[in-house]
């Protein structure tokens, strides 16, 4: 597990396929987020310690590339880990969460369907949860400490 791309809300591991291939990376590991919150109540510190946890067993130091919610979950374990991360790449990631457009996006989410987050591996009611807690976060003042 040297290479680790984390996928956003709304897509899975294999969207990072074509990048993967394009890159020639042989040894690229994408966890499936939804698999790391499965059967226990979804908010992001439980999500982040359950793939904080797989990265800690990781041999060696791990490469991280994540995308939106990949982006923070990436961002969030280089800040508490620096000496397990190699290199980090992120891609529309927030380092500090827009509290606005989040319960915005939870007001939409409550009017929407369930069937229409059947593709995003995560129920209706985990991903209001998810984003909800995500609220609070706030990486600004320890963003000097990635180098």
């Amino acid at each position: 597990m040297e290479h680790i791309f984390l996928h956003g809300l709304g897509q899975t591991p294999e969207s990072w396929n074509r990048v993967i291939e394009e890159l020639g990376i042989k040894n690229a590991d994408c966890p499936n987020l939804p698999a790391f919150a499965a059967g226990k109540p979804v908010t992001y510190a439980g999500l982040y310690r359950a793939l904080a946890d797989e990265f800690d067993a990781a041999e060696g130091k791990i490469n991280l590339c994540g995308l939106s919610l990949g982006g923070v979950l990436a961002l969030n374990y280089t800040l508490e880990h620096p000496d397990k991360v190699r290199s980090l790449v992120l891609i529309a990631a927030q380092y500090r969460m827009p509290k606005r457009t989040l319960r915005l996006q939870n007001s939409l989410f409550r009017l929407m369907p369930k069937g229409m987050f059947a593709q995003t591996g995560f129920s209706k009611e985990d991903m209001i949860s998810l984003c909800a807690s995500m609220t609070e976060l706030d990486f600004s003042g320890a963003l000097s400490g990635i180098s």
